[in-house]
């Protein structure tokens, strides 16, 4: 199938995984050997989102891996939905990617609220995360906490992110480095 939008790639491998007993539908742009970079799309949305976004990572040396939340895109569907069981999907989908390993993370809404959840629960399978949000009060909100709070807990100064080892989150169309235990609610 030919992409429609100039950039466009469609995944180098997809395949399926069980996580708990659904089938997460994994996508993955870039050689299989290359250093993993997760990317986590939003509510409402499916991992076939970052078809322009992930090729840029992977022809810069990244194995981006994207997955399907649980009933989005090609992932399997429940009887239940609970933002517990996203966390554990992901917990599965990371440690398949890296075997246990931290990896840099990147979230769109939804998405980057679970790498942010996730860094904070399980640090040794996420160390950084940046988090993409449509303005302040959605990053807030994503986070549970005002937006005056997130502004205080900001640091003000751009990173070289993901090689600088700090989380980072993407507030008005600016990068600016949070540490993540200071972040997460």
């Amino acid at each position: 199938m030919t992409p429609e939008f100039p950039g466009a790639r469609t995944p180098d491998r997809e395949y399926t995984i069980d996580a708990n007993g659904v089938g997460i539908a994994i996508h993955e742009w870039g050689a299989a050997d290359a250093p993993p970079l997760m990317m986590a799309h939003g509510g409402f949305d499916f991992a076939r989102t970052f078809d322009v976004f992930a090729p840029i990572f992977a022809d810069a040396g990244w194995r981006v891996v994207s997955w399907d939340h649980r009933g989005h895109g090609d992932s399997g569907h429940t009887h239940l939905y609970s933002w517990e069981a996203d966390l554990r999907d992901a917990s599965v989908v990371f440690d398949h990617a890296a075997g246990r390993a931290a990896v840099p993370a990147i979230g769109h809404s939804k998405g980057g609220a679970l790498c942010l959840n996730l860094a904070d629960a399980e640090r040794k399978l996420c160390e950084e995360a940046l988090v993409s949000a449509g303005s302040i009060v959605e990053a807030a909100n994503l986070l549970g906490i005002t937006r005056h709070a997130l502004k205080r807990r900001i640091i003000k100064h751009k990173i070289d992110w993901p090689r600088s080892k700090k989380p980072i989150v993407q507030v008005e169309n600016t990068v600016q480095a949070v540490p993540t235990h200071t972040v997460v609610a």
